[in-house]
């Protein structure tokens, strides 16, 4: 058992990559971090501080990480040289949350304004916002085959949305 502690504020998600060799973490902070997982180090690998990000995620592809801000927007960066490849705007207000599709079609986020931002990628415009919450979104996951999008709230509320029907 390995402690893997270095993050100021409270770790508000992990994820690990295709190969379950890295584990990335965020925190409200900005802070990003990955893990080396399988050698139980407790040193970061990779460690990066983005003002106004609420959390991160792997792309599908592993070569990427993606972030959503404060201010609505969704940046995607090489996870090798920290470089921003793209940004999306529109996301929903103060996104807390944010998934991505396992074939990386589409990506999604929610927050304190109770709505779902959806985009096609790589169109990289928002195509659709699902509303339905009452209270904040605080999860987002895709289905194993890409076809529903489903959605948590801090009412307790569970959603489906069937995502090749929205489109």
């Amino acid at each position: 058992v390995a402690t893997l502690s270095d993050h100021r504020d409270s770790v508000t998600h992990l994820q690990f990559d295709e190969a379950g060799a890295n584990l990335l973490s965020s925190d409200p902070s900005g802070s990003i971090k990955t893990w080396g997982v399988l050698a139980l180090d407790d040193d970061p690998v990779f460690e990066k501080r983005r003002k106004g990000v609420r959390t991160a995620i792997y792309s599908p592809d592993g070569a990427s990480y993606v972030t959503a801000d404060r201010k609505g927007r969704v940046h995607f960066y090489n996870l090798l040289t920290g470089d921003k490849e793209k940004e999306l705007t529109g996301a929903t207000p103060e996104p807390r949350v944010l998934t991505m599709s396992s074939d990386g079609r589409y990506i999604a986020t929610g927050g304190v304004g109770n709505s779902i931002t959806v985009w096609e990628m790589p169109l990289e415009t928002p195509v659709d916002v699902l509303d339905g919450h009452t209270g904040e979104i605080t999860s987002l996951v895709f289905s194993p085959d890409n076809s529903m999008l489903l959605s948590a709230d801090k009412e307790g509320a569970l959603m489906v949305w069937e995502i090749e029907t929205a489109y």
